[in-house]
């Protein structure tokens, strides 16, 4: 954000008011008249809004799969409520003006219902609007999860804002688009914004199931090296990372192998031929309420990852290259 300020009132209306002398009779009365007109002027053009603000909006640019986030500035006078302002602007859209090739990330036709700040956390009331119309910026899995972003991001841009619940028409929960869901909290989510290289496509919905889930193919001679892991939250869903280091002597041709499964209300992964890694920094960390992931070392050829999430959460296990990882994506 960036203000400009104009100079102050008070200055103005001094330098408006001076005189070298004194005039007596009509022409004091005549120079005082001018005086006040001039002072009247003045003063009425530094009451206009003398600060404006940067706000940044997102919308969507692309569609399906390749879909991305672009933020956008508007520049509106300073007032109160800039977050409310902020999210208005979001809702109507991109303007005359704008790049090319941007789409609105919620339907333009929806409308605020309430909108407060608590702590951190600021809650949303949309009308129902952004569910019935959501055919107008093309109903799929990939844009609905840009729409959920859209709002986080334009809100978290804000620094005392850290969090976002959304409700629809008055219902915090609900199935909203049909796809991923309201979740219960909105983080900011950098990960679907367009930066100098495209950011990585949106999960396909399709892949997460509650099934046990497998990823590598044979047992490795050389183990691979798990250098971190991270469990990051997205719109969505969380994210839970292995890096893996090419082994000496070896490629990574081949990912290690690795199961994902439920087990007592946690998901579990459990990663095989891998080397004894070095894993600084806490051994149970929470990336999301309700997410809590922590690691253990099974076995000298073995890391397990358990991810305690709340409810019958669906999961993907998956691989990821340049650099080698394997990913435990958990819907939230």
């Amino acid at each position: 954000m960036s203000r400009r300020f104009l100079a102050p009132l008070a200055a103005a209306v001094a330098v408006a008011g001076c005189s070298a002398a004194a005039p007596d009779g009509d022409s004091a009365a005549s120079e005082a008249a001018a005086a006040v007109r001039s002072a009247a002027v003045v003063s009425e053009a530094a009451t206009q809004p003398a600060d404006v603000v940067d706000l940044t909006v997102y919308f969507r640019e692309g569609t399906g799969a390749a879909a991305h986030l672009v933020p956008v500035t508007r520049q509106v006078p300073v007032g109160d409520d800039l977050a409310r302002t902020a999210l208005e602007l979001l809702l109507a859209g991109p303007a005359p003006g704008d790049p090319d090739g941007l789409a609105a990330a919620v339907p333009t036709t929806t409308r605020v219902r309430d909108f407060r700040v608590d702590g951190d956390t600021a809650f949303v009331d949309l009308s129902a609007a952004v569910v019935a119309d959501a055919t107008s910026v093309g109903k799929r899995p990939e844009h609905e999860l840009l729409a959920l972003a859209a709002v986080a991001n334009t809100l978290t841009e804000f620094p005392t804002i850290e969090r976002v619940r959304m409700a629809v028409d008055g219902e915090i929960d609900g199935d909203f688009w049909g796809g991923w869901g309201l979740p219960r909290l909105l983080t900011r989510d950098t990960s679907v914004i367009a930066t100098t290289t495209p950011p990585p496509p949106v999960p396909d919905l399709g892949r997460f199931s509650t099934a046990t889930q497998r990823s590598g193919d044979r047992p490795r001679a050389v183990p691979v090296r798990v250098t971190s892991v991270r469990a990051e939250p997205h719109t969505g869903y969380v994210r839970v990372t292995a890096a893996l280091e090419r082994p000496a002597g070896g490629d990574l041709t081949a990912v290690p192998r690795a199961v994902a499964a439920r087990r007592d209300g946690r998901i579990v992964l459990k990663l095989r031929d891998v080397a004894a890694a070095d894993l600084s920094g806490p051994t149970s960390r929470r990336a999301e309420p309700g997410v809590e992931v922590s690691l253990d070392r099974a076995g000298r050829s073995r890391l397990r990852i358990s991810v305690a999430a709340s409810g019958r959460r669906e999961f993907w296990l998956h691989t990821l290259s340049e650099p080698a990882r394997v990913v435990l994506d958990v819907r939230i």
